[in-house]
């Protein structure tokens, strides 16, 4: 207006219309101190629904991420109802329990439906967990596990889509996805896995290692990753064999996954 009108002033007052015609939400970016002790706070959301249930009929999963090392831990859901979600997290807490940690805050967006419900804040209540949920309709307050998520579907749809198998196991792919993720390098925890702090930390702090069959270094186990969906050959034991003297020993199967505590098992 100056460059137009010789001599316009302006009195710097706000104008109300201008704000309720132009008003945009304004990111404010703070860097946040990561902590020092694993599972001291837990950011969690959930994904879904799938067009296609799962070959266990999940329609949903739902994660759980360490602030400490950004190790992810995922469930598949049959729904997201309050009883089912509350129901995961307890195994969830009773898994870090048993390695010797207390979850102290949980982090998650607004959802009446999983998480800002009586059943769920009673669980928290019990346990001395703080409830840190984002305000209403800014899920960027609960970026963590957003992004997490967008990731772990990124690597599930790759998978999925270089296997060719079926959408039936997208929680497999899911579950792949997470597993991998835990063993690739992360820019929140200096360039390192998730992996290595959480199992360093363990090794410390309770003797004890996240994969038992690796117990001598911090880096993660790389030499039992497999393509997944290739083939694999299931040995049929004796008991199982339809024709115990011309049958096949073999069962032609389909690798799916892996299990998180172990190096030596492969779902088929």
């Amino acid at each position: 207006m100056e460059s137009l009108v010789d001599g316009y002033t302006h009195d710097d007052q706000i104008c109300e219309t201008c704000v309720l015609a132009k008003h945009e939400r304004k990111i404010i970016r703070i860097l946040v101190q990561r902590t020092t002790t694993p599972f001291e706070l837990v950011y969690s959301d959930t994904c879904g629904p799938f067009a296609t249930k799962s070959i266990a009929g999940a329609t949903h999963f739902i994660v759980f991420i360490n602030d400490f090392s950004q190790y992810a831990y995922v469930y598949p859901l049959l729904n997201k109802l309050a009883g089912t979600c509350t129901g995961i997290f307890q195994l969830f807490q009773k898994k870090v329990e048993n390695w010797g940690y207390n979850i102290k805050r949980f982090c998650c967006d607004n959802s009446r439906g999983e998480y800002n419900n009586r059943l769920f804040l009673s669980i928290l209540a019990a346990g001395g967990i703080s409830f840190k949920p984002a305000p209403p309709y800014t899920q960027h307050k609960n970026g963590i596990a957003e992004r997490t998520i967008s990731v772990l579907m990124r690597k599930a749809r790759s998978l999925l889509l270089d296997s060719r198998a079926p959408t039936e196991f997208w929680a497999e792919a899911i579950g792949t996805a997470t597993y991998l993720h835990a063993k690739t390098p992360n820019r929140a925890v200096d360039g390192k896995t998730p992996y290595e702090p959480l199992h360093k930390h363990m090794r410390l702090a309770t003797g004890s290692d996240y994969v038992a069959d690796e117990p001598s270094s911090d880096k993660p186990p790389l030499q039992h990753l497999r393509h997944f969906g290739c083939v694999a050959y299931k040995l049929i034991p004796k008991q199982q064999r339809v024709d115990a003297k011309m049958g096949a020993h073999s069962k032609k199967c389909m690798m799916l996954g892996y299990v998180h505590n172990t190096t030596k098992i492969w779902k088929l």
